[in-house]
């Protein structure tokens, strides 16, 4: 089994949040699983949002929070 720097995983995470995990892997010569298994464990490590899926909740859906006044009615 092969062992990889924390940087070299560090630099790869980054990849793979620009040009996504299959590209990443693929340009880097690791294996798409190696480098989703890293991306799963930063992920729990940090309980942060995977970036590919932060489009999907930077909005708040619609009519949330709106209040209806008088003047609108």
């Amino acid at each position: 089994m092969r062992k990889y720097s924390k940087e070299f995983k560090e630099e790869a995470l980054k990849l793979s949040d620009e040009i996504g995990v299959k590209s990443a892997a693929s340009q880097l010569g690791i294996q798409y699983y190696t480098l989703a298994e890293w991306r799963k464990n930063r992920k729990a490590e940090t309980k942060l949002p995977d970036p590919a899926n932060e489009a999907a909740c930077a909005y708040p859906r619609a009519g949330a929070g709106m209040q209806r006044t008088a003047s609108s009615q």
